[in-house]
């Protein structure tokens, strides 16, 4: 039996969740579940920026009124310079954690923690 989802899952429905709900069109009142799964991974970087992206763009081609695409990325600070998608090694050393959502336009989440930078 599978159970209730772990920690980390529910946090990364949150992240998937935040950017796309304000997008969907108000008056949109069907029920809509969105289901990620990891079918492949590389084992060197997290899948969860991955999973906001896929997440809109099922959203997008769909029937589901989403007003405009969503990309998702992870940021990490490393020697002083700026990583865009970092690997997990990266992510040790990094003292920013932050994953950011956002349309060609907007940005739309930032969530995140620091050491003193």
């Amino acid at each position: 039996r599978d159970g209730r989802p772990a920690e980390h899952e529910i946090l990364t429905c949150r992240l998937i969740d935040r950017p796309l709900r304000p997008l969907i069109a108000t008056g949109w009142r069907h029920d809509t579940q969105l289901l990620n799964w990891v079918l492949s991974f590389d084992g060197k970087r997290s899948t969860d920026p991955l999973a906001i992206t896929a997440a809109s763009t099922a959203l997008f081609i769909s029937d589901v009124p989403l007003a405009k695409p969503v990309a998702g990325v992870n940021v990490g600070y490393v020697n002083e310079q700026f990583i865009i998608n970092p690997t997990l090694k990266q992510m040790e050393k990094s003292s920013l954690h932050l994953t950011v959502a956002g349309t060609k336009d907007a940005v739309l989440m930032i969530e995140g923690a620091a050491d003193f930078l």
